[in-house]
């Protein structure tokens, strides 16, 4: 993944304001070092409208969908406007918006490029259900840490992921299929979604037919890690990354408290495994933009264990 697509995890919780300083009802999902940077949104029916019967975002000019649903939320891709100042690494951004009047909360910085219908998440994959029973642990705006050192960007490689084999260990029953294009066409049609963006990405894959499921590595920050692609329905599908030896040392209420951060998805332990799942529909979102987020919140949290 170019460099320039990187996103970059804030905080949910950033909203933002009109130029009249009402707060908008939306969740931050995303910030994107793009040329120029750029957002996405999650905004609310009603500020939606809003948005759109004030002319706020230059949404005057966006293409929208026929078939948004009445009522329901939405997610908005913007581009930042020329002049507006963007900071040039992630401790810096966290610093800028946890000031209500920064320039970047404002929707005049902000030139909406798309909009679609979001998805419904599955309850107990979303951010918020998540979090730490104490939600002191919580806050309502960006918390600055001077341990914060990430780069500015991270390069992110993926290939296909081929398990270390045990001397004397049984072969599995259903070995993953390196031809790609003819595996695809035994599983599921969500996860043959999935293949066809990877393919389009030049992302390798594995197929493994009995689990069903495709299989990655993830490779970024000298670590390399798993990344597993499963069905969750007919619709939506799940991405789970499972994280590097190098981060058995993190606290747990630290990952808790950045689930609570998250929109969707979030850490979690599985039979001794510390995981980072990531629930998404490949029939209307980017499986780029979807394994971007996953491998993101791996590496920052690769960052912060150094």
């Amino acid at each position: 993944m170019p460099a320039t697509d990187t996103p970059i995890h804030v905080t949910r919780h950033v909203r933002l304001t009109t130029p009249a300083g009402d707060e908008l009802a939306t969740d931050t999902l995303w910030f994107e070092w793009t040329a120029p940077p750029s957002i996405r949104v999650l905004v609310d029916w009603d500020d939606w409208r809003r948005l759109r019967s004030e002319a706020l975002l230059g949404i005057e000019q966006l293409s929208v969908p026929a078939d948004l649903v009445d009522g329901e939320p939405v997610v908005l891709t913007a581009t930042l406007e020329d002049g507006v100042e963007f900071p040039a690494d992630r401790p810096s951004l966290r610093r800028r918006l946890a000031d209500p009047a920064t320039p970047l909360r404002s929707t005049a910085s902000w030139r909406a490029t798309a909009v679609k219908q979001a998805q419904p998440l599955v309850d107990e994959l979303a951010g918020r259900s998540m979090q730490s029973a104490d939600e002191s642990t919580q806050s309502a705006d960006p918390v600055d840490s001077d341990d914060e050192t990430p780069p500015n960007t991270v390069e992110l490689t993926f290939q296909q992921h081929r398990p270390p084999s045990r001397e004397g260990a049984d072969e599995p029953a259903t070995p993953p299929d390196s031809d790609d294009a003819a595996a695809d066409q035994h599983v599921p049609p969500v996860l043959k979604l999935v293949a066809d963006g990877l393919r389009a990405e030049g992302w390798s894959y594995q197929v493994e037919t009995n689990a069903p499921r495709l299989t990655l590595e993830a490779t970024a920050a000298d670590h390399h890690w798993p990344v597993f692609v499963t069905p969750l329905d007919e619709e939506r599908c799940l991405l789970t990354s499972v994280l590097p030896d190098a981060l058995d040392s993190l606290n747990a209420e630290q990952l808790l408290a950045y689930n609570g951060e998250l929109h969707r998805g979030g850490f979690a332990l599985v039979d001794g495994e510390v995981q980072f799942r990531t629930p998404f529909c490949p029939g209307s979102e980017s499986v780029a933009d979807a394994l971007g987020e996953n491998v993101t919140a791996v590496v920052e949290q690769i960052e912060l264990a150094r």
